[in-house]
């Protein structure tokens, strides 16, 4: 076999094996980290050659890419890693330009400021440890997988675990999305020991360069994910990675800011009074422009992802892929509703000349709170499809 030839595997076999038939079982994982099993037989000596040994409890031991198992780990990963982006999201995008727009005295901002400092580095502290435990799974169920073990087994496995890590494209992605969230908490640690709140001038400039440097990180660390899966072996890959990435990325804006925005309207008004109450109308009113645009590019980028994974429309319900993204569809068809209902209520209360009342208010969180779960609902729909086969193939 030529040295170039990577779709080749050559291994030799002991001499004078008994005359027999023999099985070859074997694990291959693809670029886009699905492990699929198979075997062969060979005969010694033999006129016909038997059935293949163990083949089926080779090929389903292990967690399978579309059980619960592998759907949790690539799930954990997109909602933590997402979760951090879209937090930090949520504060430059919404929470600071809110803050600027807020009419009551200094006293009063330097309070919903210092109310906003505190939630946002409890949240931020606790996603980051999410994040680390969930790369720390998907490690052990893709070594689970590969194996055909249990993740608890992996667990105890060190070696299969630095095979993994070591050997394998996909062990190389797990310790680069690692190292960059590694890098993404050293910057944050940096911001939290630096700021405070009602810093202005350059203590402002500085702090919004890192948190750009944070967001950075963190989008890169989605990149990798994406890289993984379906998107870079898709036909025209350099426009399937850059559109998965636009669409995760938008993914976690929206449904970070979502999460945020729901919070400050449940909790602002109660928190900090009336002057709560203006500040979560300037809230919801900021958000709705954001969500605007990053809704635009979810539907944009995921027509595009679609069109690079189905050959013809007929995939749609003749594939498992087809039918999850069809599922997607008719979730993401009530949150466009409930996001355009939210906008007309956002528009009445931005025509009042006064504070808005906090029964005018009350009226959005339930609403949210739907529209968030539909949301999760998707991303779990995201991490069963990088499961499923694509139509394509």
């Amino acid at each position: 076999v030529p040295p170039d030839a990577t779709d080749s595997l050559v291994i030799p076999v002991r001499d004078e094996l008994p005359d027999d038939t023999y099985t070859v079982r074997y694990r291959i994982i693809g670029a886009d980290s699905h492990v699929i099993p198979g075997a062969l037989v060979f005969g010694v000596g033999v006129n016909e050659l038997s059935e293949p040994y163990l083949v089926d409890a080779a090929s389903t031991g292990g967690p399978s890419d579309t059980g619960p198992i592998g759907v949790s780990a690539r799930f954990l990963e997109l909602a933590t890693i997402g979760g951090l982006l879209g937090l930090v999201g949520f504060r430059w995008l919404v929470w600071r330009p809110a803050l600027r727009r807020l009419t009551e005295s200094e006293s009063e901002r330097r309070r919903v400021e210092g109310w906003g400092h505190d939630g946002y580095w409890v949240a931020f502290g606790v996603l980051a440890l999410m994040a680390m435990l969930s790369v720390g799974w998907s490690l052990l169920v893709q070594t689970a997988t590969v194996f055909g073990t249990s993740a608890t087994s992996a667990l105890g496995d060190t070696s299969a675990v630095s095979i993994v890590l070591g050997d394998t494209r996909v062990g190389e992605l797990i310790q680069l999305r690692a190292a960059l969230l590694f890098v993404a908490f050293a910057l944050a640690a940096w911001q939290f020991l630096s700021e405070q709140p009602g810093q202005g001038g350059q203590g402002r400039r500085l702090a919004a360069l890192r948190a750009s440097g944070i967001a950075a990180v963190l989008v890169v660390a989605l990149g990798v994910v994406g890289y993984q899966g379906h998107a870079s072996v898709a036909p025209a890959a350099a426009l399937q990675v850059p559109s998965h990435v636009l669409h995760t990325v938008a993914v976690a804006i929206w449904l970070g800011g979502l999460a945020g925005t729901l919070i400050v309207l449940a909790r602002a008004p109660r928190a900090l009074g009336p002057a709560g109450q203006s500040f979560a109308s300037l809230v919801i009113g900021r958000y709705a422009r954001v969500a605007f645009v990053v809704l635009a590019a979810v539907v944009v980028t995921g027509l595009i992802r679609l069109f690079g994974q189905l050959e013809d429309p007929a995939q749609l319900w003749s594939t498992a892929y087809g039918r999850v993204v069809l599922f997607k569809l008719v979730v993401l068809t009530p949150v466009i509703f409930l996001a355009l209902w939210s906008g007309r209520v956002v528009t009445a209360l931005q025509r009042l000349r006064t504070r808005p009342p906090r029964a005018a208010l009350a009226l959005l969180p339930p609403r949210a709170a739907v529209e968030l779960g539909l949301g999760i609902v998707i991303v779990v729909a995201a991490a069963l499809l990088a499961g499923e086969v694509p139509g394509r193939l």
